[in-house]
């Protein structure tokens, strides 16, 4: 049960409630109906007993009534009730019921239950003049089999009741997780696409719910502002970095040419690549922030195969440096999907870059294309290094290395795949890498396709 959601918890436990509150009510219709059935039975018998026997009279010709609507005539059955009239122990007057064990002793003023091939019977005796006795037999099978057949009914239509509650419970369970339901797809859709303008739709009553909506809503706001603020910092501090860094980087290479010692020289020359470093950083930031504002009218319909093919021709002369073959393999079907030309190139540059980079001598970086529902797929597989499965989760954040040693004239950011996730999210896509130690590495970027 552990595995089951909210809703069907509530559901379950709800409706096995309603069949045990049900169930508790037919324990107790059961036996109140059957004692009540039966002390009816035992005062109507004791009734018209009692009421007969004083008003028969015992002749030489047999019984009769002394007074009364049928003065003289005496009937052995009356209001239900059959009637034996006995001398000792043994009948004088009147037929046994069928089924009636006759040789039930007699018991003055006393109530009896016989039950006899699956018949019940209310017996009480009382006592006449002349020594007899007038015994009064009660059937109380037929009123027991009615009360079963309404109980059978009882129970057939509390199945219907308990199936008709689970279906109103679900129903109403339903309506009550809606604004759950809100919240939920809110949070995903922001989870999803990192976009934090996204609200909570507020429009039901205010209720314990609404005011959880209000509250995820007021986070919403300060967590938009906080991101909102740290993207402006970036931004202004790319800025502010870029010409304190283009002044030192022609103060140094004056310095350079007008340098005559040697030592000097090298030590200028490193001045200038660390200035060098610094400002692709700088510049690889504003990127990053600049992919986050793209607007709707610097995006067209382009043609994935045919960028990612132009991307795999500009590394010809990396690649032959390093005795690696690229194997771009063409589509069967329409790549065509909406983007940004430059940022995606871009997205592909930094792919085949670290494929190269990280690939042996003589291997290879096969890309293929597939599809999968409304989305077209880049598999981008080398045949490197690959990277251990404790850093796959951190190669996308900015400045992470998965290579960890840097030499002296190793200049990578770590930039490059957090600009290629920030851009492929902003294009409604994803990236995702499977990779194995020595074997190789894939890269898997979707992208939506035009239909």
């Amino acid at each position: 049960m552990k595995k089951l959601s909210i809703k069907k918890k509530i559901i379950i436990l709800y409706t096995f409630l309603i069949a045990l509150l049900i169930g508790i009510d037919f324990y107790i219709l059961d036996t109140t109906a059957s004692k009540i059935l039966i002390d009816q039975a035992e005062r109507g018998v004791i009734t018209a007993t009692d009421e007969i026997a004083a008003l028969i009279k015992m002749e030489d010709d047999g019984p009769y009534l002394e007074s009364g609507d049928d003065e003289g005539a005496f009937h052995f059955y009356h209001d239900g009730v059959i009637f034996l009239i006995y001398s000792g122990q043994n009948i004088s007057y009147g037929s046994t019921p069928t089924n009636f064990d006759s040789t039930l002793s007699i018991s003055l003023g006393e109530i009896q239950i016989q039950e006899h091939n699956g018949m019940t019977w209310v017996v009480y005796d009382v006592s006449m003049s002349g020594g007899y006795v007038l015994r009064g037999i009660y059937d109380i099978q037929v009123m027991a089999d009615s009360l079963n057949r309404i109980i059978l009914f009882a129970g057939i239509s509390s199945l219907v009741v308990i199936l008709l509650t689970a279906i109103g419970g679900f129903l109403i369970i339903e309506r009550a997780f809606r604004p759950i339901k809100k919240i939920y797809k809110t949070a995903a859709a922001i989870e999803q696409k990192e976009d934090y303008s996204k609200r909570i739709e507020t429009n039901f009553a205010k209720d314990e719910i609404y005011e959880l909506a209000e509250m995820v809503n007021q986070m919403l706001d300060k967590v938009e502002k906080s991101i909102s603020r740290e993207k402006q910092f970036s931004s202004n501090v790319s800025h502010e970095l870029r010409t304190p860094l283009t002044v030192m980087q022609a103060q140094a290479e004056y310095l350079l040419e007008k340098a005559e010692n040697i030592t000097v020289k090298e030590e200028i020359k490193s001045i200038i690549a660390q200035v060098s470093f610094m400002e692709n950083i700088v510049t690889q930031l504003l990127e990053i922030t600049r992919s986050r504002q793209i607007a709707d009218s610097e995006m067209d319909i382009l043609n994935l195969s045919e960028i990612v093919e132009y991307t795999a021709e500009s590394y010809s002369g990396m690649v032959e440096e390093k005795k690696i073959k690229i194997n771009v393999e063409k589509p069967k079907f329409s790549t065509n999907t909406v983007g940004n030309q430059t940022l995606l190139i871009r997205v592909f540059s930094n792919l085949i870059t670290n494929a190269i980079k990280y690939n042996k001598v003589d291997g290879t970086i096969n890309i293929s294309f597939s599809e999968e529902l409304d989305n077209i797929l880049v598999n981008i597989k080398d045949t490197g290094i690959g990277i251990p499965k404790a850093k796959i989760d951190m190669i996308f954040n900015p400045f992470y290395r998965a290579d960890e040693s840097r030499t002296p004239n190793d200049y990578s950011l770590g930039l490059g795949l957090a600009l290629a996730k920030e851009v492929v999210k902003i294009h409604g896509g994803d990236i995702t890498v499977t990779s194995e130690e020595s074997v190789g590495t894939t890269f898997v970027v979707s992208l939506l396709k035009v239909k």
